[in-house]
C-alpha cells in the first residue's frame, strides 16, 4: 500500500490540472541541508520548520551526511566524499518515490563544480527551492547557473545575492537570514560588568578575518581594561591570533552554550575584508550581537550597512582608525551602549525576527501550492 501511495501520488502531480487539489492537502516538504551544526543549515532551513509542523506540514530534512564541510575521521576524506555522495543517492530515490510536493535544497549538495546531482533532484518534485546565503556561484559559476535555471524559486539572503541569481532564476525572493527572538533573551537593562568584554563569534575559516582588529585592540590594551572573547570550532581554537597586552579568552562553540556566551558581551565585533566573498555575506554575526543587546561594530561591507540601520542600530568602522574609535568610545560610555542596544534589538524584532520574516518564507517555499 505504501508504494501504491507513493506511485499514485507522482502520477498525479505529473497531471497538470490536477495540481489544484494540493491547496487542499497538508504538504510533504524534504529539505537537503549541509549537516545539523551547519550554520546555514540552522538559521536558513531548521528554524522555520517547527512553525511549517505545526501548520499541518509534514518535514523530511535530509542532512549531508557526514557534514558538507567536513569528515568522518575514521573513514577519511575520500572515503567520506564517498559515503557521502552515495546517501545522497539515497535521498534521492526518496525524493522521486517519497510523494513530496517541494524539495527544498539549501546552498548545494556537495562542495564541488559537478552539478548533475543537483539537477536529478530538482526535476524529483512539483516545485524545487535553492536557498543561497554565500556567493558560491564564485566559486562554482557555471554549476549555479544550471542549478538556479531549474529552481521554481531561488531565495536569495540578500539583495547581493539575489542580483546575481535574477541572471539565471525564473524567479527570485530575497529572506534575509533571521533570528528566533524566543531562544535570544533580551535585558531592559545592561548587564554591569567589569571589566567589559569584547567578542567576536564565528567558524574557523573566519578567523583571519580578527587580524583587522589587531592594531586597534593592542592600542586600546593599554588605556582600557577589558576582556576578548573569541569564540569558534573546537578544531579552531588553536589557530586564534594572539595579540600583544590583550586579554584574551577562548571558548570553544557549542550549540548548548551559543547563546549564553553572545550575552556575555558588552560589544559584539564583526570585522570584514571588502572582498567579493564578504560583500555577499549575510551578516548573521551582527544581527546575533544586536538581539542579545550588546553593542556591535561591524566593517561596513555587504549587507551590513542595511542591517545597521546606516549606523543607528549597530556602528560602522571601515579602518583600523576608525575600529579604534569607535572601540574606544563604547568602552567610555555605558549609557551609549545602553541606547545603541535598545535599538538595536528594535531593529531585529521589526525586519529580522523569525515572526516578522516566516510569512514571507513559507510563500517563495510553498509558492502556489499553499493557495
Amino acid at each position: 500500500m505504501i508504494w501504491s501511495s507513493a506511485i499514485t501520488r507522482r502520477i498525479r502531480y505529473s497531471v497538470p490540472l490536477e495540481r489544484s487539489a494540493l491547496s487542499e492537502l497538508a504538504l510533504k516538504l524534504l529539505f537537503l541541508t549541509s549537516g545539523p551544526q551547519v550554520p546555514s543549515s540552522r538559521f536558513r532551513v531548521m528554524q522555520f520548520l517547527p512553525r511549517l509542523r505545526a501548520e499541518g506540514h509534514t518535514c523530511v530534512v535530509a542532512p549531508s551526511r557526514p557534514a558538507k564541510y567536513t569528515h568522518w575521521k575514521w573513514l577519511g576524506w575520500r572515503g567520506s566524499w564517498r559515503c557521502r555522495e552515495w546517501l545522497r543517492q539515497l535521498d534521492l530515490w526518496r525524493a522521486r518515490w517519497g510523494g513530496f510536493d517541494v524539495v527544498f535544497l539549501e546552498r548545494e549538495l556537495f562542495d564541488a563544480p559537478e552539478w548533475e546531482l543537483d539537477l536529478a533532484f530538482a526535476g524529483a518534485s512539483p516545485r524545487f527551492v535553492l536557498d543561497v546565503d554565500d556567493g558560491i556561484f564564485l566559486k562554482y559559476p557555471e554549476k549555479f547557473a544550471h542549478v538556479a535555471a531549474r529552481a521554481n524559486v531561488v531565495i536569495a539572503g540578500n539583495a547581493a545575492l539575489a542580483a546575481e541569481a535574477r541572471r539565471h532564476a525564473r524567479e527570485v525572493v530575497t529572506i534575509p537570514t533571521v533570528i528566533d527572538l524566543d531562544r535570544y533573551p533580551f535585558d531592559a537593562f545592561p548587564r554591569s560588568s567589569s571589566p567589559s568584554v569584547i567578542g567576536w563569534t564565528g567558524t574557523r575559516s573566519n578567523l583571519p578575518y580578527l587580524e583587522i582588529l589587531r592594531g586597534p585592540l593592542e592600542r586600546l590594551a593599554q588605556r582600557h581594561p577589558f576582556e576578548w572573547h573569541v569564540v569558534t570550532d573546537p578544531q579552531g581554537l588553536a589557530e586564534i591570533p594572539s595579540f600583544a597586552g590583550v586579554t584574551t579568552r577562548p571558548i570553544a562553540w557549542s550549540a548548548s552554550t551559543e547563546i549564553e556566551g553572545l550575552r556575555a558581551l558588552d560589544i559584539g565585533v564583526m570585522p570584514l575584508p571588502d572582498d567579493p566573498w564578504a560583500r555577499y555575506k549575510c551578516g548573521f554575526k551582527l544581527l546575533q550581537y544586536m538581539a542579545v543587546g550588546a553593542a556591535a561594530i561591524a566593517s561596513p561591507v555587504g549587507v551590513n550597512p542595511d542591517i545597521a540601520d546606516q549606523g543607528n542600530a549597530a556602528r560602522l568602522a571601515s579602518s583600523p582608525e576608525e575600529w579604534e574609535a569607535q572601540l574606544d568610545r563604547l568602552l567610555c560610555s555605558p549609557a551609549e551602549r545602553g541606547q545603541l542596544r535598545a535599538m538595536a534589538r528594535q531593529r531585529v524584532v521589526d525586519q529580522y525576527s523569525l515572526a516578522a520574516v516566516y510569512p514571507a518564507w513559507k510563500q517563495a517555499v510553498l509558492g502556489k501550492l499553499s493557495d
